[in-house]
């Protein structure tokens, strides 16, 4: 049966079921009680209010709860007394079978011996507002005879007047937009005008009458409603009206006079409650699209707006169909059957004895240029498919817009994903104005206005609202029902609560259809729709962060009912479905998957008990990814570039692994993975993230046990971590995490793994200016790595003997590690090797004089570094011609090379380095005749390497002694002390600022 409005309202009659003595109980409006159409007369207001109360919520309710609620403002043991005579007179009225009372509680059994006309009403709303809009039972709005208990002023009254009464304008309207999608205006004016009976100044009603009248043709109506919209507005409120209003007005008054006729408005299309944010590139590509093909279907995950999006295309393209855009509704359409029915009466056509219902169609749109809007079509994908396709096929002016989770699939469509609302960039998170560029904020910023009054985007509260944004993906369903809590929480508690987003985010509008009223119900329905694989391999794929590749999700997720097999084609149904987002990368594919729906069915994973072996399977694979990195150095050259590209891919993934083995107290497990991704971490740059993990290991591993493999574990745990203490010039835990993998590598016999201890503990000592100590350590690492016959290796262990060995002033036997070592770099094609031994022989021609063959050596190893992509590497080579063109009194190279120096140390925090680019703005500031500034900077400069307990490099350092002494000789000592002393009381940006002056 088709939904309806009761023809003739009249009196609910009990049904044979109940008795004939039922009790009446009518509380909208004025207060009465009947009994066999006898009105029944309670002695005392109070009486009245506590059999309403009682009624309205029939659960127990406790004694002293009751005499509060309606006696507060009398001592209590009257409250009481005067609840028992209440009661007494309630028995004596209505029989102690319907409401019973002991010492504690009293409660009222309305089944079957009271009827309520409030309970009746909420009851029919409910199945109105939840129900199928093909077969929904009526809704009797006569019902409402006024608000509740209307000259009553209890305080639970006044609460559950204002719910019901919001109940009764949202099924209104509701049922107002039902009427004009079937074309049944005058029904529709007739409950817009009920709706402006009890709130003349709701502006939704006058628009839906405004449209309702162009549509039977009376314009003049249409736009008097817009005046009288206007008054009401400005008397009521003190407003104007919105500017959906206006337009809808301008647009009436700019049409055709024509004869009254439902094509005069030629569409159904609905009429927003609320206003459209945002979407103007995402409108004209829609538009561009709809010019390009006949089928043209909006996809999407639910809540993304897709809905809200095709009704605004429509409208906006509207007059450029001749005979109309129509809507059609399918959410709650249940069969396959309903789809044609439903076109059918959307696009006002009559039921005809001759032709069938398809053949009527078909001819009333075979000569029509017409635009059909179809929503909803996910769960009925198969009927929409082939009605589509035949009304193509015979309607050659038709074009078809279709809004599916997943796309209808037959030949010419074009599906086209929509986007999630734009979001706040992530540097940017506390300036109002900016954060209002972004269409997500904005969206929450008006739905919050019209929810709590006074509210307005600031700075205090700008950063919690672009985090809820970014948070909810920017699903504009997820932020309208994020700011729909402002009720209740302010913004930074709604940002707290979202870690529980599904339980948060369930105060929708109740004229939505059921599934889009809460967070969770939209992705149910989705969920829902899915065969019992994809709803596996779905819940399995929310173990990964960052997206995945196929053969991850093949490693991982297949299993059970997931056949391996099956999961490229399953992905594939799973992102038709929206559900997940498919990008190219580097020349292969990964998926990916919304924050929220990725919590969704993680929550399904942990109920199915699932959780702890997918993560396993999770932290198996990508554990072998990462031990199949190459040992250092080797991951610095340009051979390895792709594998460290593949583990940056998967760094989000390779974090979750690790925290869930560190935060389970999976020892063995975090000490591997932790001390295999060392090198990455190394190379790329993430130095304080990778010794925060490897410290995070190490503390929840020190019982090292009997156990060999974890001591070696345990080892190369320390060893990484002393190399990125080492980056960070935390020389005195590099030192102390080096020695102590050192001893444990010696025991297990790793004779790899103590080459490259001795390595980079000599690179601690070289860093410290104990140049003799790093010569010892280095040495030995020559010697083992000989014994091992690892060419690459030997040619770095005679690098770092070069450079311990030239910074004790041996240079001629620098000079010949140096010249041993670049021949087998080049020979194993190492260019990263080549660079750092190119780099030395720099060193040892600048040393020696020979400026011109030094700056060859350096511009070689520049290249290379640039090639590389080494910024470490790149910002000390750049630092060392710095120094050279200053000796060539190039001070302007000098500078460009100090600079960029400066710079790229700045960007990697690496404070020695930055030390020595200080410097060498300090030597410029000499040349240049800026005594005090050049003083400044070496007081800095000596500050800095004091607190990281560094030196520079023995050149460096004996440079700058001897220009330090002629600063001495050109400035007076008070000046030299006091530009010394403000300097080395310079914070490092002050420091940088300064050298910037130069």
């Amino acid at each position: 049966m088709d939904m309806h409005l009761a023809d003739s309202p009249s009196p609910l009659l009990p049904t044979p079921a109940q008795p004939a003595a039922l009790l009446r109980l009518f509380v909208l409006g004025p207060f009465r009680l009947e009994r066999a159409g006898a009105t029944i007369h309670l002695p005392t207001h109070k009486a009245e209010s506590l059999l309403a109360y009682l009624a309205l919520y029939p659960q127990p309710h406790a004694r002293e709860k009751l005499a509060t609620l309606l006696w507060g403002d009398s001592p209590d043991d009257l409250a009481r007394r005067s609840l028992r005579t209440a009661l007494s007179w309630l028995r004596k009225e209505i029989g102690d079978a319907v409401i019973t009372a002991d010492r504690d509680v009293v409660q009222l059994h309305a089944a079957g011996h009271i009827w309520v006309d409030a309970v009746e009403f909420q009851t029919q709303a409910a199945r109105f507002l939840d129900g199928d809009s093909s077969d929904s039972p009526a809704i009797d709005f006569d019902l409402y005879r006024g608000e509740l208990l209307a000259d009553f002023y209890d305080d639970w009254v006044l609460a559950e007047r204002e719910r019901l009464h919001a109940l009764y304008l949202d099924a209104l309207l509701r049922m107002i937009q039902h009427l004009r999608v079937h074309s049944e205006y005058a029904r529709a004016i007739e409950i817009a005008h009920k709706v402006l009976a009890v709130d003349a100044a709701n502006e939704h009603a006058h628009q839906q009458l405004m449209f309702c009248h162009w549509s039977l043709g009376d314009r003049n109506a249409a736009l008097k409603q817009f005046d009288e919209c206007k008054h009401a507005l400005r008397d009521e409120l003190g407003v104007e009206p919105a500017p959906d209003t206006v337009a809808l007005y301008e647009r009436i008054k700019q049409a055709r006079v024509a004869a009254p006729s439902l094509a005069t408005a030629n569409t159904n299309l609905p009429i927003p409650l609320t206003s459209f944010i945002g979407r103007h590139h995402e409108i004209e590509t829609v538009k561009h699209l709809l010019d390009t093909t006949r089928l043209l279907t909006l996809t999407g995950v639910g809540g993304c707006g897709k809905t809200r999006l095709a009704i605004q295309v429509a409208r906006d393209l509207v007059d450029e169909f001749a005979n109309g855009a129509w809507w059609v509704e399918l959410a709650a359409a249940r069969e396959d059957e309903r789809v044609l029915p439903l076109i059918v009466k959307a696009v006002g056509l009559v039921e005809s004895q001759q032709l069938s219902p398809l053949e009527a169609l078909l001819n009333h749109l075979r000569t029509k240029h017409a635009l059909l809007v179809v929503d909803n079509c996910e769960h009925l994908v198969k009927a929409c498919a082939e009605l589509a396709e035949t009304l193509l096929s015979h309607c050659a002016h038709l074009r078809i817009l279709t809004t599916s989770r997943e796309a209808l699939s037959i030949s010419g469509e074009i599906a086209w994903l929509v986007p999630s609302l734009s979001l706040p960039a992530h540097d940017d998170l506390s300036t109002p104005t900016r954060l209002l560029q972004s269409e997500s904020v904005r969206l929450f910023d008006e739905r919050a206005t019209v929810i709590r009054h006074g509210f307005a985007l600031t700075a205090a509260n700008a950063k919690a609202v672009a985090h809820i944004c970014q948070r909810l993906d920017g699903i504009p369903l997820a932020i309208e029902l994020a700011a729909a809590r402002l009720k209740a929480l302010t913004v930074e508690q709604i940002d707290a609560h979202l870690n529980d987003r599904f339980g948060l985010l369930t105060t929708g509008s109740r004229t939505a259809l059921p599934r889009q009223q809460t967070l969770r119900a939209t992705i149910d329905w989705s969920y829902e729709l899915l065969s019992s694989a994809e709803r596996a391999l779905l819940r399995r794929l929310s173990i990964f962060s960052g997206g995945w590749t196929l053969e991850a999700a093949e490693a991982v997720c297949a299993g059970g009912e997931v056949e391996r097999a099956q999961v490229l084609d399953l992905l594939t149904h799973l992102a038709d479905k929206s559900l997940l987002s498919v990008v190219p990368h580097r020349g292969e594919t990964r998926f990916g998957m919304l924050e929220t729906v990725r919590e969704y069915v993680q929550e399904k994973l942990v109920a199915l008990g699932e959780l702890e072996t997918i993560f396993e399977r999770h932290l198996h694979y990508f554990l072998e990814l990462a031990e199949a990195i190459e040992p250092q150095p080797q991951l610095h050259s340009g051979q390895s570039k792709e594998d460290l590209e593949k583990l940056e891919g998967e760094h989000a993934n390779l974090r979750s692994a690790l925290g869930w083995v560190i935060e389970h107290g999976k020892t063995d497990w975090a000490l591997r993975l932790s001390g295999a991704m060392g090198p990455f971490w190394e190379v790329s740059g993430y130095w304080s993230e990778g010794r925060g993990w490897l410290e995070r290991a190490l503390a929840v591993s020190d019982d090292l046990g009997p156990s060999a493999a974890r001591r070696g574990w345990y080892a190369q745990a320390l060893l990484q971590a002393g190399i990125l203490a080492w980056r960070q010039c935390d020389y005195g835990m590099a030192r102390e995490f080096l020695e102590r993998s050192l001893v444990l590598h010696r025991e297990w016999g790793d004779q790899s793994s103590i080459a490259s201890a001795l390595s980079y503990l000599g690179g601690v000592f070289y860093e410290q200016g104990d140049y003799a100590s790093a010569q010892t350590v280095y040495v030995e690492e020559l010697a083992l790595q000989r014994k091992l016959e690892e060419r690459r290796d030997i040619a770095y262990s005679l690098t770092n003997l070069g450079f311990a060995t030239f910074n004790q002033g041996d240079w001629v036997e620098a000079r010949r590690l140096c010249e041993e070592s670049v021949p087998l770099h080049r020979e194993e094609r190492d260019e990263y090797g080549l660079s750092y031994a190119l780099n030395l022989l720099g060193h040892i021609r600048y040393a020696h004089g020979d400026y011109v063959a030094a700056q060859k050596s350096y511009e070689e190893c520049l290249a290379l570094r640039r090639g590389l992509g080494n910024k470490r590497g790149i910002a000390a080579t750049l630092d060392d011609l710095g120094s050279l063109h200053a000796s060539l009194g190039d001070y302007e190279i000098a500078r460009a090379h100090y600079k960029e120096s400066l710079s790229l140390f700045r960007e990697l925090g690496n404070q020695r380095g930055l030390a020595g680019a200080l410097s060498g703005f300090a030597r410029i500031a000499l040349l240049a005749g800026q005594l005090q500034p050049a003083a400044k900077l070496f007081g800095a400069v000596e500050t800095l390497l004091a607190k990281i307990n560094a030196t520079l490099d023995e050149p460096s350092h004996s440079e700058n002694e001897r220009v330090i002494a002629t600063l001495r000789t050109r400035l007076d000592e008070t000046s030299f002390n006091s530009a010394w002393t403000e300097g080395g009381a310079m914070t490092l940006e002050q420091a940088v600022e300064e050298a910037m002056r130069v």
